[in-house]
């Protein structure tokens, strides 16, 4: 009787070796995300002195900024030509709502030694704020916006 009690805790002392040992492994998720996150994607303005001066765009497979104009001509703002964007972005959550934003320079006039290279954003979000290098961007649009789909072109310089 005392050989079975003995069995008995050691297969069960055995058991739960084994099953400890087995849960023991995490598995972590890869650091590195294709894309942007949903937070991140969208239109967003960056306002000086109560104006729209820029425009950053977010999607799945592009990071971009953009002037923001006014034109008289139309009594509206709107959106120049890409001035800086990453192609192929990848993100890292970080913690504290902050994002590592990693992509292949493109275009741009700013920019032109980092063309073709990797750089880094470092951005924060929240629901309406998006901070990046000492700008806070809002998603708040311009009251009055035209849009470059229905064929308006850029003002004579």
């Amino acid at each position: 009787m005392k050989k079975v009690k003995v069995f008995i805790s050691g297969l069960a002392l055995l058991t739960m070796l084994l099953f400890l040992g087995s849960t023991s492994h995490s598995v972590h998720a890869s650091g590195w995300h294709n894309g942007l996150p949903k937070m991140i994607c969208g239109n967003w303005y960056l306002y000086r002195h109560h104006k729209p001066v820029s425009h950053l765009y977010g999607s799945k497979h592009l990071y971009a900024y953009d002037d923001v104009w006014y034109t008289k001509l139309y009594h509206a703002y709107f959106n120049t030509f890409s001035y800086n964007f990453l192609e192929k972005p990848t993100y890292r959550y970080v913690g504290n709502h902050k994002y590592i934003i990693n992509g292949l320079v493109e275009g741009g006039h700013s920019d032109f030694r980092y063309i073709g290279k990797r750089r880094s954003h470092v951005v924060k979000v929240t629901k309406n704020h998006l901070r990046e290098y000492g700008n806070t961007w809002t998603r708040k649009k311009p009251s009055r916006m035209v849009s470059p789909k229905k064929g308006y072109q850029l003002p004579p310089s």
